[in-house]
């Protein structure tokens, strides 16, 4: 309808009359008809897809995107490798092991050499999942992910996907060379720290890695092996598995009430794996074992 209405306005202005102009009318009428009928059948089928399980982000995403409001594009860092140097360099000061207790760090000293020692060994049993890769696990790992920022050598998934048989078997040479060598290429090392601004915080930023998509998809591809492996988690285990989220966390919660009075703590740890306090998780500990505590499932991330 919009070709249409463009065409007819660039015929009027070339003949300039009462009959072409009563056309245009008629035209951007009916186009103006078309566009409200199709917007609404498309709203009506959308809202007959909500449900109980639709995420409320995708629901707000929707009403924005149908009053015309658009997202604010924040500005980044007006110095980012700096910024960026900066957070990495406080990550690092926070996670070493100068910060922990004497009796730790002996303990650490003590333990050091026993896991390394499990560690050489196991990585010298032989076991099925040491074979080749296949053009078939590399098909899947490419089927699934969508275009993000690239890394450093700015290939996307997009190009990964597109490339022809040829590429994709000399790609699957790298991965397999680098699963045999135990050695990763240097590009693959690389990362494009990028300092985001946080949504409610003024001044602080998080730092973004991009990394390369080419390390990305062969690291899917390892991650595939050991879940096949190891299998299904632990049900009480809300994070890090897919197609699971907060919501079934509270659907359990709320199946172990069944509707009587209970009393239930949700606790937030403000940069938990930074800051945590040993005695605080010994007291989670010692309160998980109780009966009286409801559920022992962990969700980590946003809305816990």
């Amino acid at each position: 309808m919009n070709k249409r209405l463009n065409r007819t306005r660039k015929l009027f202005r070339r003949n300039n009359s009462d009959a072409l102009y009563q056309n245009l009318i008629s035209v951007a009428r009916h186009s103006t008809q078309v566009a409200t009928e199709v917007k609404k059948e498309k709203w009506l089928d959308w809202c007959s897809e909500v449900n109980a399980f639709t995420p409320v982000r995708k629901i707000w995403t929707w009403f924005n995107k149908v009053s015309g409001k658009r997202s604010t594009v924040r500005v980044s860092h007006p110095d980012p490798p700096a910024e960026a140097h900066r957070l990495a360099q406080e990550f690092a000061n926070r996670s070493k092991s100068d910060n922990l207790s004497l009796q730790a760090r002996q303990r650490q000293r003590v333990l050091y050499p026993i896991r390394m020692t499990m560690v050489t060994a196991a990585c010298n049993i032989s076991d099925d999942t040491d074979a080749l890769y296949t053009m078939d696990e590399l098909n899947v790992a490419l089927s699934k992910p969508k275009d993000t920022a690239p890394g450093a050598d700015n290939i996307s998934y997009s190009m990964l996907k597109h490339m022809g048989d040829p590429a994709k078997q000399e790609y699957l040479k790298l991965i397999n060379k680098t699963h045999v060598e135990r050695v990763r290429p240097q590009l693959w090392r690389q990362q494009d720290t990028q300092p985001v601004l946080k949504p409610k915080e003024e001044n602080a930023y998080r730092p973004i890695a991009l990394i390369s998509c080419t390390a990305k998809v062969a690291e899917r591809m390892v991650l595939n092996r050991p879940k096949w492996k190891v299998g299904n988690l632990h049900q009480r285990l809300y994070a890090f598995r897919e197609g699971v989220g907060t919501h079934e966390c509270i659907t359990d919660l709320m199946a172990t009430i069944n509707e009587e009075q209970a009393l239930v703590i949700f606790l937030d740890l403000e940069k938990a794996f930074e800051l945590a306090s040993n005695s605080l998780l010994s007291c989670l500990q010692e309160s998980q074992r109780s009966p009286a505590v409801l559920g022992s499932g962990v969700h980590s991330g946003p809305g816990s």
